[in-house]
């Protein structure tokens, strides 16, 4: 099997909450440059945590129904 997580980055609320004002592709792009130190702290702040030896995940398939 493989780990994996998913992290998201919101860049708008523009899209869901009608009091927003809409945004442009350069404030999405300013707010997703801004994001990244975030995300690259969140990557490799989790990759320290994991424990690779004991994870569920080198197992999953033996249980898999194929």
């Amino acid at each position: 099997g493989m780990c994996y997580a998913v992290v998201a980055m919101s860049t708008d609320y523009d899209c869901w909450h009608h009091s927003e004002t809409p945004v442009t592709w350069e404030m999405i792009a300013e707010t997703m440059k801004n994001n990244v130190a975030h995300v690259k702290e969140i990557f490799f702040g989790s990759l320290k945590k994991i424990d690779f030896e004991d994870c569920f995940c080198r197992t999953a398939i033996d249980a898999a129904l194929v």
